[in-house]
């Protein structure tokens, strides 16, 4: 635990690229720049998080912090999961239609297109 740094906890929409700079920026204001000037650090999220954090690191802005040169965005196990999901559904829409129909009643209809789990 001597290693261990806690960040406290701010809510942000991470919807935009300020967003996640915000973001960025708290978390490295707690000491993880001095880490992150020697080492890699994964960061851990969705599609959306890793365009940002992608563009950030490719972008000349002076608000870009140069430690941030240092992150390697990984995609976790549960939005793996999901993206799985999803992609099955719609490759094999056909039989869960049916298997959804046979369960549910003739009536209940599956829909095409999965809504997104936000």
């Amino acid at each position: 635990m001597k290693n261990t740094k806690l960040a406290y906890s701010i809510e942000l929409p991470l919807k935009s690229l300020d967003d996640v700079l915000t973001a960025v920026n708290k978390v490295l204001s707690s000491g993880l720049n001095k880490y992150q000037s020697q080492f890699i650090a994964p960061v851990i999220g969705d599609w959306r998080k890793h365009f940002f954090i992608w563009q950030l690191v490719y972008s000349n802005a002076t608000t870009v912090p140069a430690t941030l040169k240092n992150v390697i965005p990984l995609i976790g196990p549960l939005h793996i999961s999901l993206n799985a999901r999803v992609c099955v559904l719609l490759l094999f829409h056909e039989l869960f239609a049916d298997l959804y129909a046979f369960l549910f009643g003739k009536k209940a209809k599956l829909a095409k297109k999965p809504k997104p789990w936000r």
